[in-house]
């Protein structure tokens, strides 16, 4: 356990260094190299899947409620297996003894053990109810989770030590393992309560792309003091944030920042700043997966609520929302304090929240409380493009001087986020150390999370020899800050070797004959030597003139040398030909002068070789073909040649001229070939004769091919049956046309025809095909055309045509017989009608026959009047005519429909009748109460009411003349006539009608007319009207004021007043007379007023 004694001993020496400004502890000696240090990672270190916990022990407390629910909630959410669940029974108090502290050590270390899981465990996750700090009296401290990371392991001795030892991970450059290690990465899931528990888990699992500020807050004043170092690491993150890319939020005025929104990271000075208030809590709000730190002594002695302040503490920062933070059980100095330039670039870079807050811590055994799940990875989506000297590599084995290689390499992305707009290039040499780019910048838009790109550029090693050095560079774009730079460069070495020289040695190419015979086989022998430093491996070819004889390959190192054998045969290779040895110019070879040798040799031979001006000639019987013959010597001396042609067939006859020629070497001679063909030979008659010419010197014999063949003779003889025919327009007349081939030969005969316009002729066969004397017949059909007319001739003239285009004709005339045929219609199929209206159609007749035709049309009407205009018709072919049908409606038809029958009966065709459907119409006057309108509505006694109706014409006719009435109590009030209305109009219709007396009067309006109403029910309505008394008004008494009405007293008064009320009015109701004639309305009456009379 840690010693107390040494700690106040040093507190008196140095009071500057101590993070609660006491005193100075011995200085633990860093393990960090400088920030950032590049330390290429390798392609095979990876991480964990954040979301596998099978490499994390949960310890849980069983004698904590809280231990276990907050537990049992990490173990759901994040799925750790039910094996590496620990439940052990603790104390639980925030701070236990040494001896209990070893008590569940034992169990740990059993349960880990007895379970199989020393060798893959990594973590150790803590929860509240577990103990916070182990105390050993003395003021000997240190953090449980500290203690507990040491188990099983090489530092277990230093467990309960007086001081603490170097953390073997602090400063990594590579991910963790606990194999290499040797330690546990421990942390803890704490806050004030349940509620704060729970949501660091939450925030953990929300934790991925979510992006904020990194704050940090420096405090100046604490410059040139043994604290400057806490400052220097808030500038050392702040640079090395900012340099990749990320927001950082450096503050160093003596202020104490407060109220920043979606904080990412934070480190600051806590209550230590001076001038921090509210118990320094900064009052942020944090993103998912935020970390951060304090350099306060004692922010993480307790997690209880409510807290008891002196210093701040973390749990302030877990209950604003930060996920995951650093603080000390107990006083750590500042040397040991966490450092946020290492675990805030560490997590940037994508590692996990434990290895990174491990990677900025520098001891272990001592006071580190970390809080938070360690396997969150925040920025694993972060893209890392990296390229790795084992992926760069050239297009070929060997680098020769003088070659033009690609160089190749994958460009990896080694983040969990996709790699945009990355440019990467090629040097020859280090890059700003005098290196030279090799071709263009290439840019590469997107490399996936995991997955590569290769890229390619060119080099020509055209003046480059010995060790080069190649290096491939990228840079990241800066749109989305990658996780690491420190493998953004990677090299490789090359070494280009001279240049081969190959050399044919001239003195040894030698050849078995000079001058030999042709058909001689003839041997080529040749050596080459490399006289280079670099192998050579090539082809050595021998050539005959141009013509390649063979090639071998070959493979020599330097100064080495070998022999090649290679053969010529010299059939059909006369005269003289250059033989030559060419050894292929290796890869790059330097000097190509020296690469081939030669000789030339001549091929001796004897021979003739024939020709002639036509291989093949053809004549008609009896004539003749001629061929001119060349014969050409080919021998090395002089040659006798005699000719002569191969034995001739029956009937036919041939002769050479001349018959024999000398020749020197190279000469020749002309000779006429004549050939005579049979008289009666038949097309295709062929001889296939042989022109022999024999070398009287030499023995050599050679022949020469000819042929001539009979050209065919065409001729054809026509006749048909019968001469001339009778066809309706549109049907055939048929013929038999007889063909008979008159040739020497069988022949094609195709046939053909030359009517008139319209006419169409036929053949059931175009064409024959005959044999040598044979004849055959084809049937022709002739089609007058649809138009023609009755009794027309026309001539046809049939043709039939040899193969070789010689023709024979004759003519057939072919009669128009007469064809009958009619169509007819109505101009309209059905007529509407009011009674007494009268209307017209048309029946249109066409004669369709090519003859003149007559036709009579007769009419039923039954009680409809129907008259045709022309009963009888005599059309010509082709032609037609229109006849008018007239109908008439009677007056007093009654019906709803008729129809009108007209028959056309032509003199040679059946009759066709067609129909005229008569539908008939009627007016229908409407009045509806709507329409009825007084005026005024409550008129009083004696005072003159207007009364107006509309009347509408709902029928499909004209409604002639009608009458509105208006009757009161039956009684006619008045009238008004109106002429006409047409279909669909309206008329508005006023009456006077005089208020004669108090009460109830029924007014009914009709429209009656001299037609039958479809629908009579809706021609007439009715209105009440009340009609007030009238109320005499009596003059007012001297002095007073106001009307006042004259009241008959008794009961005498009023009877008499009665009776003589009801005479009057039985005297006024006497029948009203009918009212004048209205003016004449115009005949549309459609939206006109008219108004009637009232009482005479």
């Amino acid at each position: 356990m840690k010693s107390a004694t040494l700690l106040i001993t040093v507190l008196l020496l140095s009071p500057a260094l101590a993070v609660a400004e006491q005193a100075s502890p011995p200085d633990p000696s860093s393990p960090y190299p400088a920030p950032c240090t590049p330390h290429p990672e390798s392609a095979e270190t990876g991480r964990a899947n954040a979301s596998d916990y099978s490499d994390v022990l949960l310890l849980i407390n069983n004698q904590s409620q809280i231990s276990m629910q907050v537990g049992n909630y990490f173990k759901q959410k994040r799925s750790v297996p039910d094996r590496n669940v620990c439940n052990i029974s603790m104390p639980t108090s925030e701070w236990i003894s040494t001896g209990q502290f070893a008590s569940a050590r034992a169990d740990i270390e059993n349960f880990i053990s007895s379970s199989g899981l020393n060798n893959t465990l990594d973590y150790i996750v803590t929860t509240k109810g577990c103990p916070l700090g182990v105390s050993g009296g003395n003021y000997q401290y240190a953090s449980f989770m500290d203690e507990l990371g040491l188990i099983l392991g090489p530092y277990a001795a230093a467990i309960g030590g007086q001081y603490w030892i170097t953390n073997p991970f602090g400063g990594s450059e590579e991910r963790f393992s606990r194999q290499r290690e040797g330690i546990f990465i421990v942390t803890r899931l704490d806050g004030y309560d349940l509620r704060d528990c729970l949501r660091v888990i939450d925030n953990a699992a929300n934790a991925t792309g979510s992006r904020g500020t990194f704050v940090l807050d420096s405090q100046p004043w604490k410059d040139g003091t043994g604290y400057q170092e806490g400052n220097d690491w808030c500038r050392a993150a702040n640079r090395t944030l900012t340099e990749k890319g990320w927001r950082a939020y450096l503050d160093d005025t003596p202020w104490y920042v407060v109220n920043q929104k979606n904080v990412s990271g934070y480190s600051s000075w806590g209550s230590n700043d001076g001038n921090a208030g509210n118990n320094a809590k900064p009052n942020f709000t944090w993103v998912p997966g935020a970390l951060g730190t304090t350099y306060v002594s004692t922010s993480a002695r307790s997690f209880a609520y409510p807290p008891s302040y002196g210093q701040s503490l973390i749990a302030d920062l877990v209950r604003e929302g930060i996920t995951g933070v650093h603080g000390n059980v107990a006083e750590p100095f500042l040397g040991a304090c966490s450092r946020p330039q290492y675990f805030l670039e560490r997590y940037t870079r994508g590692w996990n929240l434990g290895e990174s807050f491990y990677a900025g811590m520098a001891t272990q055994s001592w006071q580190n409380c970390i809080i938070g799940d360690p396997k969150v990875e925040a920025y694993s989506d972060q893209p890392d493009p990296a390229v790795l000297a084992a992926d760069i590599a050239y297009s070929e084995a060997a680098l020769v001087e003088g070659m033009v290689i690609n160089i190749t390499a994958r460009v990896r992305n080694l983040g969990g986020g996709p790699a945009r707009d990355t440019t990467a290039a090629f040097y020859n040499g280090e890059p700003g150390r005098g290196g030279t780019q090799i071709g263009q910048d290439i840019g590469i838009a997107l490399i996936p999370p995991g997955g590569n790109v290769s890229i390619a550029v060119p080099w020509d090693l055209g003046r480059l020899t010995g060790s080069q050095a190649v290096y491939v560079c990228i840079t990241a774009s800066n749109a989305t800050p990658q996780l690491w730079d420190g493998n953004d460069r990677a090299s490789r070495n090359a070494t280009i070797f001279a240049r081969p020289d190959l050399v044919l040695v001239r003195s040894r190419f030698t050849v078995s004959h000079q001058s030999p015979l042709e058909g001689t086989r003839v041997w080529l022998n040749a050596t080459v030597r490399n006289n280079g430093a670099f192998v050579a491996s090539s082809l050595l070819r021998f050539w005959m003139d141009d013509n390649l004889l063979s090639e071998s390959e070959f493979s020599l190192l330097g100064s080495e040398e070998t022999r090649v054998e290679g053969s010529w045969d010299t059939t059909g290779s006369p005269g003289t030909h250059r033989l030559r040895a060419e050894a292929v110019p290796a890869l790059h070879e330097a000097n190509l002068t020296n690469n081939d040798a030669r000789v030339d040799v001549f091929v001796r031979r004897f021979g003739l070789e024939l020709w002639a001006d036509r291989a093949a000639l053809s004549c008609l019987p009896g004539g003749t073909a001629g061929f001119n013959v060349t014969v050409r010597s080919l021998s090395n001396t002089a040659e006798a040649v005699a000719v002569r042609l191969s034995p001739v067939p029956g009937f036919w006859s041939g002769s050479v001229e001349p018959e024999r020629a000398q020749l020197e070497p190279g000469a020749s001679s002309c000779h006429t070939v004549t050939v005579s063909a049979p008289e009666l030979a038949l097309a295709g008659d062929r001889w296939d004769l042989r022109f022999r010419a024999e070398g009287l010197t030499g023995g050599v014999l050679e022949e020469l091919a000819l042929s001539v063949e009979v050209l065919p003779v065409r001729s054809v003889q026509l006749g048909c049956d019968p001469g001339e025919g009778v066809a309706l327009p549109g049907e055939n007349a048929s013929f038999k046309l007889s063909a008979r081939n008159l040739g020497n030969g069988p022949d094609t005969i195709d046939f053909s025809a030359s009517a008139p316009e319209g006419w169409a002729v036929s053949f059931d066969r175009r064409s024959l095909e005959l044999g040598y004397g044979g004849s055959a017949a084809v049937l022709v059909k002739v089609a007058p055309p649809d138009h023609a007319l009755a009794g027309e001739v026309r001539d046809i003239s049939l043709v039939a045509t040899s193969s070789d285009g010689t023709a024979a004709s004759l003519s057939v005339s072919v009669e128009v017989a007469q064809s009958y045929g009619f169509a007819c219609s109505l101009g309209s199929e059905t007529l509407t009608l009011a009674p007494g209206d009268e209307s017209s159609t048309v029946v249109r007749v066409r004669n369709l026959g090519n003859g003149e035709e007559t036709f009579t049309m007769s009419i039923q009407a039954g009680d409809i009047q129907a008259s045709l205009s022309d009963p009888t018709l005599s059309l010509g072919a082709f032609t037609e005519a229109n006849v008018t049908v007239a109908v008439r409606l009677p007056d007093r038809f009654f019906g709803d429909e008729g129809k009108v029958v007209i028959t056309v009966r032509p003199a040679h065709s059946p009759a066709e009748a067609l129909e005229v459907a008569v539908a008939v119409v009627w007016p229908d006057l409407v009045i509806s109460r709507e329409a009825i309108t007084v005026s005024p509505p409550s008129p009083v006694e004696g005072q003159q009411v207007t009364v107006s109706v509309e009347v509408r014409n709902a029928g499909a006719a004209r409604t002639g003349p009608f009458t509105v009435r208006l009757l009161e109590f039956g009684l006619e009030a008045g009238n008004f006539s109106i002429n006409d209305l047409a279909p669909g109009g309206r008329a508005t219709v006023v009456f006077t009608w005089p208020a004669a007396s108090p009460g109830v009067h029924e007014l009914r309006l009709s429209a009656e007319g001299a037609f039958r109403d479809p629908t009579p029910a809706d021609n007439a309505a009715s209105v009440s009207v009340t009609v007030a008394p009238l109320r005499v008004e009596r003059p007012e008494p001297p002095g007073e004021s106001g009307p006042s009405t004259v009241v008959i007293a008794g009961a005498g008064l009023l009877l008499v007043a009665a009776a003589a009320l009801v005479a009057a009015f039985l005297l006024r109701r006497r029948p009203p007379e009918r009212a004048p004639p209205a003016p004449d309305a115009p005949s549309d009456r459609s939206g006109f007023s008219l108004v009637g009379g009232g009482r005479p």
